[in-house]
């Protein structure tokens, strides 16, 4: 697998056996494809975490930034600075046509399926 950012919190990884990003975040842990990739990115990119935080201020939780996730009543929970950490880690990335001319270098990696 080849390791495409860090951050303290997480890791992205991009296996190109299973041509699948695999992302941890915190005690989460995503699998996706290109295209699923793109719009994880484009749905995190667009999160303005301080417009969120002042209209959950009066929720008990200790995060105020709830992310959708794919899964009906699952949500994630973040603060500013973890929402600006997974921007981070997900953007800050070596693009797709990159890996593949790398690919030859990782055919003996192993893959979670």
């Amino acid at each position: 697998m080849k390791i495409l950012n860090t951050t303290p919190n997480g890791l992205l990884l991009f296996c190109p056996n299973c041509k699948a990003y695999h992302l941890e975040f915190g005690n989460l842990f995503f699998r996706f494809s290109e295209e699923e990739m793109k719009e994880f990115r484009k749905y995190i990119s667009a999160i303005d975490g301080p417009k969120y935080e002042p209209i959950n201020h009066e929720m008990p939780n200790r995060r105020k930034i709830f992310l959708r996730m794919p899964i009906n009543g699952f949500h994630c929970t973040l603060n500013s600075t973890e929402l600006k950490e997974l921007q981070y880690l997900v953007n800050k990335t070596i693009k797709l046509p990159d890996i593949y001319n790398l690919s030859v270098f990782y055919k003996h990696d192993t893959c979670l399926n």
